[in-house]
């Protein structure tokens, strides 16, 4: 319980009235790294992770340029102090065009490459610690190929550890699990076995040798005749598994993202409703068409999540002008991915039993999401808070009359009640928690 308990599913929910449930999206920056390299071309593409480490912004992105190869799509790097302000580094490390003066880090192996995704694994301190998974094709043969980095700079010969396997792929790191990483990306026989794009997971113990994919993740009847699943990249967060789907509406060959989850990692649903979680925009030039969100997890900073995004000015076969593409930075509200939300007459929601861990309840709320006159005469957003016994009777003391309401809008509020008794007390027990909103939005709660 002291994990944020999320509202993207009804994992924990038991009961509830006048509550809906809102998928968010996150606030679009702007752009944050624009192609002006010679080897760039029109397009860096964040097929491509961003971590912060030791105080540092790393990114990893790709390029597309118009090009023979193999300079027509290679991996970079680019570094910030802040994750707005970004330097390109002279790295000196791969050729191009008669000199190393450059912040490129690897050529495709053949005759192209795509979908560079790096984790950091910090259990390997070695040369190790950094690892990339990408799509290639080289005398090999095709599928994905592996590089290892002690720095995130200098990376190792890539090898084929995957034929059969790509190109679409993000890489996820759970070090909970048997196979610590795991590729969300396709396989060879997709379109002729589901005749559109679908997401498979292949996953390893060691980085070397991969599972054969299997089929995670398809539209369904819930969605229009023309969706597919072009890529997924995922993440553990607060003890379960969220995923970002680009859907690729085939007619109009435009992509937005949507919200999945997963408890096990394995089997995935989709959040209700089946809003856009983000959506290409209208900035001429590069946010109109395509959009995707880095390979790596959302970066928290403060009571914000930031989450890097590339948004491309065309789509499948453009021939001219090229597509022009920049990496964007967006913000989300921490946990703030989909809420339970009640209007101007009071809603409740009410949690399965809980094993309380004993320490003070905390509640991410909006109180203060709407104004106007309710059924109690209230003029703003309220929540009140009671806390039950497992069976669902009350608990002396922590009673919705005894509870002190909260009006404001907090990422960590901590709930009194007026008879002075708190949630400290209750270490171990099972309860039930029952939520009382009005004109308010219920993002995640924890013990804390």
């Amino acid at each position: 319980m002291n994990v944020a308990q999320l509202f993207v599913d009804d994992e924990i929910i038991d009961s509830y009235a006048r509550i809906h449930r809102t998928v968010h999206s996150p606030s679009k920056f702007g752009p944050v790294l624009r192609p002006d390299r010679p080897w760039e071309g029109e397009c860096v593409v964040l097929y491509g992770s961003v971590i912060r480490r030791a105080g540092k912004y790393m990114m990893w992105y790709q390029t597309f340029n118009r090009v023979e190869p193999p300079g027509n799509t290679l991996i970079c790097y680019a570094e910030s102090t802040d994750g707005v302000h970004w330097e390109k580094p002279s790295l000196g490390r791969v050729n191009y065009g008669g000199s190393a003066d450059n912040n490129i880090v690897l050529e495709p192996p053949g005759r192209g490459l795509d979908s560079p995704s790096i984790i950091v694994d910090e259990g390997d301190s070695g040369a190790g610690r950094f690892k990339m998974i990408f799509y290639g094709k080289s005398s090999e043969g095709s599928g994905l190929f592996a590089s290892c980095s002690e720095d995130g700079v200098g990376w190792s010969h890539p090898a084929l550890v995957a034929p059969g396997v790509g190109d679409r792929t993000n890489l996820m790191m759970d070090p909970s699990a048997k196979c610590p990483y795991v590729a969300f990306t396709r396989r060879n026989t997709m379109m002729k076995d589901h005749l559109r794009r679908v997401i498979y997971i292949s996953e390893s113990e060691d980085f070397d040798e991969w599972s054969d994919p299997e089929l995670v993740l398809t539209p369904d009847l819930g969605d229009n005749h023309d969706i597919q699943f072009y890529g997924m990249s995922a993440f553990r967060y607060a003890g379960i598994y969220l995923g970002f789907v680009q859907c690729l509406h085939t007619k109009t060959d435009v992509n937005d993202v949507r919200l999945v989850h997963s408890r096990d990692g394995r089997r995935w649903s989709r959040t209700e409703p089946r809003d856009t979680f983000i959506g290409a925009g209208r900035s001429p030039g590069w946010d109109t068409t395509w959009i995707s969100f880095s390979s790596s997890p959302p970066i928290p900073n403060g009571d914000r999540l930031w989450l890097y995004y590339e948004d491309r000015s065309a789509s499948h076969g453009q021939a001219f002008p090229f597509p022009r593409c920049c990496i964007g930075l967006a913000t989300l509200r921490l946990d703030g991915f989909a809420s339970l939300d009640a209007g101007p007459s009071w809603g409740w929601v009410t949690t399965k039993p809980l094993s309380w861990s004993g320490d003070e309840l905390l509640v991410n709320v909006n109180a203060k999401a709407a104004s106007g006159t309710t059924d109690r005469a209230q003029a703003a957003g309220r929540l009140e808070v009671e806390i039950l016994e497992e069976d669902g009777s009350p608990l002396e003391g922590f009673s919705r009359e005894d509870c002190v309401p909260f009006t404001g809008d907090s990422t960590a509020h901590a709930v009194k009640w007026n008879s002075g008794r708190t949630t400290m007390e209750l270490s171990g027990k099972k309860i039930r928690i029952r939520f009382h909103l009005l004109n308010s939005q219920l993002y995640s709660f924890r013990a804390g």
